[in-house]
């Protein structure tokens, strides 16, 4: 499974107003793994399965302090404390995507997109919507550290 949660993790949400019930994305807006999340949870907040999420924009190459500004909550991925929230796992994509759900934290984006279709939509999803997300998922897992094999595998 991909939980990182840790107690200073569970400090970190609660001092961004946080609660158990709450969504939290924590990636950046501009890497591929974290925009498919950002996205899903867009579509599930647009089809009403969720009404909001708590978003921590997470900078490259940055040391920066978690810290809420105009835009929002910011923190830089190379913060020595994010590694300590991360509990210093790393998915394919490094530390990020991070997502809170249940109040428990998850790292990379492929399973956290299996939970939240799991949570939100399969209940309500027709069989072949299921399959084919399966099929997706299971593919994309078998093939995540070759991007190329993977492109190849879901040409149409």
């Amino acid at each position: 499974m991909t939980e990182c949660t840790n107690e200073f993790a569970l400090e970190v949400l609660k001092k961004i107003g946080a609660t158990d019930e709450d969504l939290v994305f924590l990636g950046s807006s501009f890497s591929e793994s974290n925009v498919k999340l950002q996205m899903y949870l867009a579509h599930l907040k647009k089809n009403k399965f969720i009404t909001a999420w708590k978003h921590v924009e997470i900078g490259f190459g940055s040391k920066g302090d978690l810290e809420q500004g105009s835009a929002g909550w910011t923190w830089g991925m190379d913060h020595p404390d994010y590694k300590k929230f991360t509990n210093g796992k790393e998915g394919a994509n490094g530390r990020i995507p991070c997502m809170a759900i249940g109040g428990k934290v998850y790292w990379d984006s492929a399973p956290i997109l299996k939970m939240l279709f799991e949570k939100y939509e399969a209940s309500s999803a027709s069989e072949g919507v299921k399959t084919t997300f399966n099929e997706l998922y299971e593919l994309s897992m078998k093939h995540e550290d070759n991007y190329y094999t993977l492109r190849e595998l879901l040409r149409f």
